[in-house]
């Protein structure tokens, strides 16, 4: 899309050609996308249950455990997803962000030619999907995936 162009858009139902909702005229279409997006975020606690417990019942969340990890998901049905995983021994809660990348070893070299440190290396989970966690120059961990699409995730 050229600079000055503007992109109509409509939701419409796979039912009908009536809009659901009006059609919105958006100005600047870099607006809506950026790239590597955070696609999930996670909180470490040192006790993951009692802190699923309170995220879920404080903001209605859904909460499960039913993955390969034991990882407690937390969904509010609309935003982004997250959940909560033990913290390493001695080690207070905080907030991960996971930033979605094409290429997660590449994201790696990258990260660590500007200063990051690997906490976790590329590792791939159970559903497929491939992440790291690493360490920026300040002390910030953060961790970047590459999601397998749902058509491509094994089977449960």
């Amino acid at each position: 899309m050229r600079p000055g162009h503007k992109l109509a858009l409509a939701l419409r139902s796979t039912t009908s050609q009536e809009p659901l909702l009006p059609l919105r005229i958006l100005p600047n279409l870099n607006l809506l996308f950026m790239p590597n997006p955070v696609v999930r975020w996670q909180i470490i606690s040192s006790e993951p249950d009692k802190a699923a417990g309170f995220y879920q019942k404080l903001f209605e969340w859904k909460l499960s455990k039913v993955n390969a990890l034991g990882y407690r998901e937390l969904s509010a049905g609309a935003g982004i997803d997250g959940g909560v995983w033990p913290a390493p021994q001695a080690k207070s809660g905080f907030v991960q962000l996971f930033i979605e990348v094409a290429d997660v070893e590449q994201c790696i070299a990258k990260a660590t030619r500007l200063g990051a440190k690997v906490l976790v290396p590329k590792s791939v989970l159970p559903d497929g999907d491939t992440m790291a966690v690493l360490l920026d120059p300040l002390g910030v961990s953060f961790a970047v995936c590459t999601r397998l699409t749902a058509a491509a995730k094994p089977a449960k």
